[in-house]
């Protein structure tokens, strides 16, 4: 049987000394240029990189990536 361990609000990353209602101070990041999307598509090539869009299939809360297993699913819940 697997252990569980409870985590601290330190590791959640909670700091007692800040309200909890205050909102968190994010770093605004730059948007990537053309120059850098340019490189990036360079450097993929050059290693044999590819980008592959992938479908979901979402049935309630669970995720699949086959729209057969989906309304597998789908039917065995109707069923019941």
């Amino acid at each position: 049987m697997p252990t569980t361990k409870k985590i601290s609000s330190k590791h959640l990353g909670r700091n007692k000394s800040k309200p909890q209602n205050e909102p968190r101070r994010t770093v605004p990041t730059r948007p990537r240029t053309k120059s850098k999307e340019t490189a990036l598509a360079s450097e993929m090539a050059a290693y044999g990189i590819t980008h592959v869009p992938v479908d979901y299939f979402h049935l309630g809360a669970f995720r699949y990536t086959h729209l057969n297993d989906a309304l597998a699913q789908a039917k065995r819940i109707v069923q019941n």
